[in-house]
């Protein structure tokens, strides 16, 4: 870099496909930022050591990598006009902006403080979990779990923690607030009983007594991580019950036996004496392991997926209203009794989760869209690019990100959008159009006949200046 400060080196792989490798060598010693795949790749690059970004040409393309993140993904694509060689790539001197020059063509401007996901490839998940301090994402798919660090100097990729070979599906685990102990619901062919309590540290498992035979459908620690309940009955009609162990001592304290068959995603804890649950065709209730008393939060057609804000206050959970309609979403705030149908976020839902102060969802669907939304039921920003449904999504609790992972198996880290904002669809009509204008200066205009056979052509405005990057959404101030 001009600075001095990142080193750039190319391997060749192949007669037509290199590596780039890159140091940082402002430390003693030098510290290697990683290697980033095998590619096509051109002559011009550029290096920006204040965001440490490097920029590659590539057959047609820009190759736009960002090594200032705490996360390594796969390059950014960014598309000339003209698919031609660029002979020219730099970044300007505040690393907002990325400058190429295709051949016999004109500069192309990129603006770089977009809400750009970071996309990891060849990840799959049954269960994403950021820890409470937001410090690293725990990835969860078949009997491994990977952990990926948000808090590093140099770009991560996820790494394998430990694996537990003799259960090869873990499925749904949930995380102690201490962030000690994992607890996955599931057996799965396994030895011993469900739920299984993993230390983090070493990857110790333990077969909790009184567990049981079945599939655990739902899991959950207590708020001061002192309790553990999961929910049964899955196939086996006498483990229908919710059972509530002591996390220190390892010893079953409680234990609900309801008369109907409980549904899935039960079990969540509302306060650290209180279980929200739910059982087939029927309420949200909640269960207080103190008095053992009993009582309907919501009487509806509830299907479970009750998640719940940090203080518990403030819970969503899928409804079919009325019974045989699709899966939607329904708020309940406790404090208020106030309770909202949340029609904008669709019915073809699978996954779904409220944020820790109780003010936004993001909800994941089955064709690969991704909504962020305030509770009250107003519009959400739409983020596309999952190809396929979405499996599991969840929320930074430092407002930073969005973590989602689906039948395309990769990994994605969404940048959050303030959810409080109008989204860009749906702006008035005369802001949407200087918001799309703001994005480029590329025109579609009209043509004579001598100019274009369409009647239509491109062209460019007066390139508008350094001072504003334009952006499509603006991020949510981190917590």
């Amino acid at each position: 870099s001009d600075d001095g400060t990142l080193l750039l080196l190319t391997h060749q792989t192949g007669q037509s496909t290199s590596e780039p490798w890159v140091w940082s060598i402002d430390t003693e010693p030098p510290q290697f930022v990683g290697r980033l795949g095998e590619r096509s790749l051109g002559d011009s690059a550029g290096l920006d050591p204040v965001e440490r970004q490097l920029a590659y040409e590539a057959p047609g393309v820009v190759v736009w990598w960002r090594l200032g993140l705490p996360v390594l993904g796969e390059p950014t694509t960014l598309r000339n006009e003209i698919e031609t060689r660029n002979i020219g790539i730099r970044f300007d001197p505040s690393g907002r902006w990325l400058v190429s020059n295709p051949f016999q063509s004109a500069l192309s401007f990129w603006p770089l403080e977009g809400p750009y996901p970071i996309v990891i490839p060849g990840q799959s998940a049954s269960s994403l979990i950021f820890d409470p301090a937001g410090r690293s994402l725990t990835i969860t798919s078949g009997g491994e779990v990977k952990t990926l660090s948000l808090v590093g100097e140099s770009p991560e990729q996820p790494k394998l923690a430990f694996s537990i070979p003799d259960r090869p599906y873990l499925g749904r685990v949930a995380m102690s607030q201490g962030a000690d102990y994992l607890a996955a619901a599931y057996r799965d062919q396994g030895p011993g009983t469900s739920p299984a309590l993993i230390t983090v540290a070493d990857g110790s498992v333990e077969y909790l007594p009184g567990g049981f035979e079945d599939q655990a459908r739902g899991i959950d620690f207590s708020p001061d991580g002192r309790l553990l309940a999961a929910a049964g009955g899955q196939f086996i009609a006498e483990e229908n019950q919710i059972r509530v162990w002591d996390v220190a001592t390892r010893q079953l304290v409680a234990v609900l036996d309801p008369e109907a068959r409980l549904m899935w995603e039960t079990a969540v804890f509302a306060s650290s004496e209180e279980v929200f649950w739910v059982h087939i065709g029927s309420d949200l209730r909640l269960w207080n392991l103190a008095t053992g008393s009993d009582e309907s939060l919501y009487d509806g057609y509830v299907r479970g997926g009750v998640q719940a804000s940090a203080d518990r206050r403030r819970v969503i959970f899928g409804v079919r209203e009325p019974p045989g309609n699709e899966l939607m979403l329904r708020f309940l705030d406790l404090d208020t009794g106030e309770t909202q149908l949340l029609s904008s976020h669709g019915s073809n839902l699978s996954d779904w989760q409220i944020d820790s102060t109780g003010e936004f969802l993001v909800t994941a669907d089955k064709v690969g869209l991704i909504r962020v939304g305030p509770v009250t039921g107003e519009e959400p920003h739409l983020l596309y690019g999952h190809e396929g449904p979405i499996g599991t999504v969840r929320i930074d609790p430092l407002g930073r990100w969005i973590a989602s992972t689906g039948a395309d198996n990769t990994l994605r880290l969404w940048p959050l959008p303030d959810p409080l904002k109008t989204p860009l669809h749906k702006l008035p009509h005369d802001e949407l159009i200087t918001k799309l204008k703001s994005l480029t200066n590329v025109r579609l205009v009209e043509a004579d006949d001598a100019e274009s056979s369409t009647g239509w052509k491109l062209d460019l405005d007066p390139f508008p200046g350094w001072a504003t990057v334009p952006t499509w959404y603006d991020r949510k101030e981190h917590r």
